[in-house]
């Protein structure tokens, strides 16, 4: 049960991560290419649920200054991670 949660939340993790990708990539086609690109929606949201409570949450997971400064030295140092757990 321990692997799946793992797993479980690693999937999670990678959902957010791609969310944050897509709202950044998004603001950058906005600033430089195409101000309309996305805009009758704004950003992308994830939304996750039914919890305990019978909930339903939307959060909108985008990247701060210093995650971006970090990227794509972070994603390839958790990739690596995650291959090596798995040996």
């Amino acid at each position: 049960m321990e692997e799946f949660n793992d797993w479980t939340s690693h999937c999670h993790d990678l959902v957010h991560r791609a969310t944050k990708a897509a709202n950044w990539f998004a603001d950058n086609v906005r600033a430089s290419v195409n101000p309309l690109f996305f805009a009758t929606h704004g950003k992308f949201v994830v939304t996750e649920g039914p919890f305990e409570d019978l909930m339903v949450r939307s959060t909108m997971p985008e990247f701060t200054a210093e995650e971006k400064a970090s990227q794509p030295e972070d994603i390839k140092q958790e990739i690596m991670r995650w291959n090596e757990r798995k040996k």
